[in-house]
């Protein structure tokens, strides 16, 4: 898109000196200088997409960590599960140690 009234602006030159070859080179110049330039709205869509791909990034996360926390909440109870019936077991056979030695002491 072009920034610039070009026939005016090569107007203007020619009214100063130069030739309309000379002007309009000049001006093509600097309207493809002009193509790399971005507008207020060109920013502001390019805020509103980062913004709405950071808060998707975002969302993804929290339930990828939610999962996370799930899974490890459910790992820690399965453990504390096995470590409670380890030591149940080794208290019952603790008892029959404990049992069998004041059997032996004893009789």
């Amino acid at each position: 898109m072009a920034l610039l009234d070009t026939h005016l602006i090569v107007k203007n030159f020619i009214k100063h000196g130069f030739s309309e070859e000379q002007a309009e080179v000049i001006v093509e110049a600097i309207n493809d200088q002009n193509t790399q330039l971005v507008t207020k709205n060109d920013l502001n869509i390019a805020i509103l997409e980062l913004k709405t791909e950071l808060k998707s990034d975002i969302h993804e996360l929290r339930t990828e960590l939610k999962t996370d926390i799930f899974e490890l909440g459910t790992d820690f109870k399965s453990d504390i599960s096995a470590i409670n019936t380890n030591v149940k077991w080794l208290i019952a056979i603790t008892l029959l140690l404990v049992g069998i030695l004041l059997k032996n002491t004893f009789i």
